[in-house]
């Protein structure tokens, strides 16, 4: 299940919470230096991985891409528009969506990851 396809059984796939776990910066990058890709939000974990040049997707929704965006050109990044993004910047001193749920966030399906990942990283 998930986005483990039997046609790309060579794809390795790590669940990883890294933010629930208590590593340093340095067992941390050694954990990203052993992934394929990394898919994640806006933390320091996937700048690491763009800092390694890895594969990796972005899903971005309330972080200003013009301040925050990974550079790195295998850094692909999934976001939606809308009007109160980017919300968590120096006008909202709360650092915490304006609706109720985080709805830039929940508009990105898994099926445009997967699609990313098929597309960019011909996995």
């Amino acid at each position: 299940s998930g986005l483990y396809d039997r046609r790309h059984a060579h794809a390795r796939l790590y669940p990883l919470a890294l933010h629930r776990l208590h590593t340093g910066n340095g067992e941390t990058m050694d954990i990203v230096g052993k992934m394929d890709m990394m898919i994640g939000i806006d933390s320091g974990v996937i700048h690491i991985a763009a800092g390694l040049n890895m594969p990796s997707i972005l899903l971005n929704g309330p972080t200003s891409l013009l301040r925050w965006r990974p550079r790195s050109k295998k850094c692909k990044v999934i976001t939606k528009d809308f009007a109160c993004s980017p919300c968590v910047f120096a006008s909202n001193r709360n650092k915490r969506c304006l609706n109720r749920e985080s709805e830039c966030m929940s508009a990105i399906s898994a099926d445009e990851v997967i699609e990313c990942i098929k597309s960019d990283f011909n996995l």
